[in-house]
């Protein structure tokens, strides 16, 4: 408002640093791709999310600084290339949020250019292929389906073929549910 305020404590703190390398899992001699960034997520869509842009090199970096609080290391997948695991310390964080109190400057994060694939056909109930049906895969157990982050890689849709087909790149292990709902009724998931 209008009056001071007196007696107000603000604590500063220096910013911690975030940093760590790109690895790569492959059989073939497949270049990898340029992996413009690594973005860090809230897991609830609080404010605070941050990138960090990396370097190309014969090992991949990344490097910048962030203010304390829970976060989720969001790399994207590239052409061809999945995420296949981030590590902090040696500790698997994939899909995970971690504390970030202290520097974090042994993050790991490794591609692989061998996906996963679930696939399946959808059928109405006349059994015919349905040619527009969207299937939602989640996982099974709640505690999951909240405080992932804006971009969860464990919810996935796909878009049925002509010919009802569905197929699912690159889910990461685990029980998942799989429902088939029509177009109109995915607004809102």
């Amino acid at each position: 408002g209008a009056e001071d305020v007196s007696d107000l404590i603000v604590t500063l703190r220096p910013a911690l640093r975030v940093e760590g390398r790109i690895d790569y899992r492959s059989d073939a001699s497949t270049p990898p791709p340029p992996i413009p960034v690594i973005v860090f997520e809230t897991p609830f869509g609080d404010l605070g999310q941050f990138a960090a842009e990396v370097t190309r090199g014969t090992t991949p970096t990344f490097s910048t600084v962030a203010a304390g609080g829970q976060y989720i290391a969001r790399p994207y997948d590239s052409s061809g290339w999945f995420v296949h695991s981030v590590t902090l310390g040696g500790k698997d964080i994939t899909d995970r949020a971690f504390d970030l109190q202290t520097d974090a400057t042994s993050l790991v994060v490794t591609y692989t250019d061998r996906p996963s694939k679930v696939s399946g056909t959808v059928t109405d109930e006349q059994g015919s292929p349905s040619a527009n049906a969207v299937v939602l895969v989640f996982p099974v157990a709640p505690r999951k389906w909240s405080g992932y982050g804006a971009s969860p890689r464990t919810l996935k849709s796909a878009l049925t073929t002509r010919s009802g087909v569905y197929t699912i790149n690159h889910l990461p292990p685990g029980d998942y549910y799989a429902i088939a709902v029509g177009d109109p009724d995915t607004d809102g998931w």
